[in-house]
Parts: structure tokens; sequence; C-alpha cells
């Protein structure tokens, strides 16, 4: 049984253009997307089956699941991104996601997250389940 993935979001030429820039893979993985489904069900109470903390309104699903991306993002780190600093030492620069992709140069507390200001023309690009 074969697995065929399609383009549901987006424009499909610039989903592969950015697959052949990516140093991961050179195809759409399902693995990684699921992964991520899996991550964000374990950390958000409001996505966790059969639980009093499911939401019923749309509106207090999409912050809270933006706030965990952006926890998850540019304030965690992930030991898979550290890069050794020194070999003898065995120093480690721990990183974020955000910080493996070159987007920000530091991790980030969770004030910066909550009050950092999205400008109206890019808040589309960044709704979640729209």
């Amino acid at each position: 049984m074969d697995i065929k993935t399609e383009v549901v979001f987006g424009e499909e030429n610039k989903v592969r253009e950015a697959i052949e820039k990516s140093p991961v893979s050179n195809q759409i993985n399902i693995s990684f997307v699921e992964r991520n489904n899996l991550t964000m069900r374990e950390r958000n109470r409001r996505l966790t089956r059969k639980t009093l903390g499911f939401s019923k309104k749309k509106k207090l699903v999409k912050a809270s699941l933006n706030t965990s991306f952006g926890y998850y993002h540019f304030i965690k780190t992930h030991k898979g991104l550290r890069v050794k600093l020194d070999e003898k030492q065995r120093k480690w620069m721990h990183r974020t996601p955000m910080m493996a992709a070159g987007i920000t140069d530091r991790i980030w507390t969770f004030e910066e997250l909550l009050t950092f200001r999205i400008l109206k023309e890019n808040y589309n690009l960044m709704e979640v389940g729209r």
C-alpha cells in the first residue's frame, strides 16, 4: 500500500521549492507531520482526548495552539539541535528550532513571547487552523 500526499494549504510550486531547499528531506514527510501532531497533543491540554480540558470555542483553541507553537519553537531547547562548542570540555550551545532556522539568535523568555507584537499584515500568515 502506498501513501500519497497532496498540498492542501499554499501553492504547490512554492511547497516543492521549499522542500528542494530543505536540508532535512527531499519529499513531504508524513512522519514529521505526525510527530508534530503528537507533540502538540501531548503538550496542549485542549487537544488531549477524552479530558475535561477540551475546548468548545475555536477562538480559545487557536489562542492555545499559538501559545504552544510559540513555546515549542522559540523557548524550548531541543537536544537534537544543540551545537558542540568545545571538543575538550564537551560544552554545547543549546538551540531552539527558530535559532536553528536562523530566525532568532537567542532563546526567548515566556514574557517576550507573550508581549511580541505581530504586524497586522503578517497575522494571517501565522493563524492556526484557518
